[in-house]
């Protein structure tokens, strides 16, 4: 039987076994971020899977890294229109993150 998993749950992308905070879906795919911050990455939505205690043990620690304040506010205008169901705006504030993590994160 399949986990359903919520938006912030952290969770594993079994293919590369990276664990990630779920931040969001699009289509057939999940959108999963670093938790400590940095750039998300896609992910189908079959391969996400709970961390292992061991793995949760195993993370770094230290302080979370900084939220960018840009990242933010395009995530909270997909949320917007995603509760509107407005696809458009919701594939616009995809497209405009991509966008700007690649200009403003790349080298995180």
């Amino acid at each position: 039987m399949a986990m359903a998993f919520r938006i912030g749950d952290i969770v594993v992308d079994a293919r590369t076994g990276k664990i990630g905070q779920l931040m969001g879906r699009e289509g057939p795919d999940v959108q999963l971020r670093p938790v400590r911050g940095g750039l998300e990455w896609d992910c189908p939505k079959e391969a996400i899977r709970a961390p292992e205690p061991t793995e949760l043990l195993a993370r770094p620690a230290g302080p979370p890294a900084p939220r960018c304040a840009v990242c933010a506010a395009i995530k909270d205008q997909r949320r917007e229109a995603e509760a509107q169901g407005d696809a458009r705006r919701m594939g616009d504030a995809a497209a405009r993150m991509g966008v700007h993590q690649r200009q403003a994160h790349a080298h995180e």
